[in-house]
């Protein structure tokens, strides 16, 4: 890679990774035997996280926090990325242990460059040679040996790769970190192929629908594979808009009702872009307009309308959220997103919900008396429940954001494991 283009390549596929993201750690079994199944050659890229510019800094001793600069919503981020990944590990068989620090990884990841440029047949071999000892915290990536008895154990050539780590390498990967917010890829796993970037195995059917010919249907955004959920969503919440129609759908299936309930979440508007641009004020900027591009694919997958607004001080969805309080709701619910989403239906607006209702669930009456005191009491249980964003899925005493998950979900309502 002498000259630094994030996101082309002579390869169909760009894989950014990062060996201390957890999230790329549970990823690399399922792209692995993805890329198995396609028989194409990849580009393996490094993208080593600048974590404390979007999500604070901490450092734990004898298991306890002796420093930290995060805010509550930061550590219930890290807290339930943590979690989501340590389930998705145990599934593979692997253990995830929670790292005791921030780590540089720019050492493990210039390996993943090495070998990309020398011998990238051995890439799953050297992924497999780091990932799951460090994340056993048996492996410290930020020591040279280390790194090149890795290269070593994986069958790669390391003759000078402590000169490339030191020199060309180091220039090389530096260079490319400085591009990458620019080029719109801010985590990882993220996926680069024809004209899109995607974060996150859950896109891992999309991409091979994709670069397979694109034969059938396109898939929708899924993961990993006698209770009733609780499910949490926001209407100003594209990702709870685009979760109702397969989570309805899994309830259908199951002949199960579930238990439905307002979390008001930060509104996802785009930042401007400033000439005193901080990396974490870029990050959050790049992060947005990928998660709204990502959202637009899937909402096309679904054959959804979508139109996006970016209104400061727009209403809160308050008194729908009321609404939603109500028994069976669900008529109500598809048709308050829809209006939200479609026509921008001021759902704060008494008339309006009330003409929703009307429309939906004529033979009831709509009792709004109760205030928004109730909305309070159910956000302080789902902050206990350590629910932080939505769409969330609360099954039992699991926790899963997003609806990539519903597999998990199903399985689990499923009584399949």
């Amino acid at each position: 890679m002498s000259s630094i283009d994030p996101l082309h390549s002579d390869k169909p596929l760009i894989i950014y990774l990062d060996i201390k993201s957890p999230y790329a750690f549970v990823a690399i079994r399922p792209t692995l035997e993805l890329i198995g199944r396609l028989g194409i050659g990849v580009d393996w890229r490094p993208l080593t996280l600048d974590i404390p510019s979007y999500l604070g800094s901490a450092k734990k001793s004898a298991g306890k926090v002796v420093q930290s600069s995060r805010s509550a919503s930061q550590w219930s981020a890290v807290k339930y990325a943590y979690r989501d990944a340590r389930r998705y590990a145990e599934r593979q068989g692997y253990q995830l242990h929670g790292t005791e620090k921030i780590w540089d990884s720019s050492l493990p990841n210039m390996g993943i460059s090495w070998v990309n440029s020398r011998q990238p047949q051995c890439m799953g071999d050297y992924l497999h040679a780091v990932y799951p000892a460090f994340w056993r915290r048996e492996l410290d990536i930020e020591d040279l040996d280390t790194v090149i008895r890795c290269l070593a154990s994986a069958g790669v050539d390391s003759e000078g790769f402590a000169a490339y780590a030191s020199g060309e390498g180091r220039r090389q990967h530096d260079a490319l970190q400085n591009h990458v917010l620019d080029a719109g890829i801010y985590g990882v796993p993220t996926y680069v192929f024809a004209d899109h970037i995607l974060f996150g195995r859950e896109n891992l059917p999309y991409v091979e629908w994709c670069l397979g010919g694109r034969k059938g249907r396109a898939p929708r955004r899924r993961g990993v594979p006698g209770m009733t959920p609780t499910i949490y969503i926001d209407f100003r919440n594209p990702a709870s808009y685009l979760a109702m129609q397969p989570t309805c759908a899994l309830l259908e299936r199951l002949q199960l009702e579930a238990r439905w309930l307002p979390f008001r979440t930060s509104e996802e508007t785009i930042p401007a872009a400033g000439d005193e641009e901080t990396r974490g004020k870029q990050h959050r900027r790049v992060r947005a307009l990928a998660r709204r591009r990502t959202h637009l694919l899937y909402a096309n997958v679904q054959n959804v309308e979508m139109r996006f607004r970016d209104l400061p001080g727009s209403s809160d969805c308050s008194l729908a959220a009321l609404a939603l309080l109500e028994d069976e709701p669900l008529p109500f619910m598809r048709a308050a997103f829809r209006a939200y989403w479609t026509s921008d239906a001021n759902l704060d607006d008494e008339a309006t919900v009330r003409v929703l209702w009307q429309q939906t669930m004529p033979a009831r009456e709509l009792d709004l008396a109760a205030g928004r005191e109730r909305l309070e009491v159910i956000r302080q249980g789902a902050l206990e429940q350590k629910v932080f964003h939505a769409p969330t899925y609360l099954v039992g005493d699991q926790l899963f954001l997003g609806r990539e998950h519903l597999p998990w979900v199903e399985a689990l309502l499923s009584a399949t494991i």
